[in-house]
């Protein structure tokens, strides 16, 4: 994860999170020495770190990145930061969020714009606000917000931001 994500995510959090509330975060692992999405919460939060391998910031271990072993509206949140360029089905995705997410619960999703390829397996997609707007209709979740960030310390990379909340 890098920084302009934590910081923008910690502001998400914020605005959308309060305690006590169930966080699935989808593509857990910590790769980078920024950190994980799990330090910005405080006491109450009850976080799940999903993702495809074991590692570091990973509860739970998947084989298949649409299917998650949850019941249906299980979490109150889902956060999904820099994971849908390495998805190769960013709908199935989405539905699988959607599935697991319970009504009235927001997600928040980020993934670059303008970015180097880093293929961790594969890198697939660059999305923009319209691209996220799509997402959301295709699951029929309600877009609460849609924006480019340029990433802090760069000239050139961006990233998009998509919040939506499931009706």
């Amino acid at each position: 994860m890098h920084q302009s994500s934590m910081d923008q995510m910690k502001l998400h959090v914020e605005e959308y999170l309060s305690a006590p509330c169930k966080i699935l975060d989808v593509g857990s692992a910590n790769i980078s020495n920024t950190g994980c999405y799990r330090t910005l919460l405080s006491d109450g939060f009850d976080y799940t770190g999903l993702d495809l391998g074991p590692g570091d910031n990973v509860d739970v271990v998947i084989d298949d990145p649409y299917t998650y072993p949850f019941e249906d509206n299980t979490f109150d949140a889902i956060m999904c930061g820099q994971v849908l360029e390495h998805c190769k089905n960013p709908f199935k995705l989405l539905e699988e969020c959607t599935r697991v997410l319970k009504p009235g619960g927001v997600f928040i999703g980020t993934a670059p714009f303008v970015w180097e390829q880093h293929r961790v397996p594969i890198d697939c997609w660059r999305i923009l606000p319209d691209g996220w707007e799509a997402l959301f209709d295709h699951t029929r979740l309600h877009t609460e917000q849609t924006y480019l960030l340029k990433a802090s310390g760069s000239n050139d990379w961006y990233e998009c931001w998509g919040i939506a909340r499931k009706p």
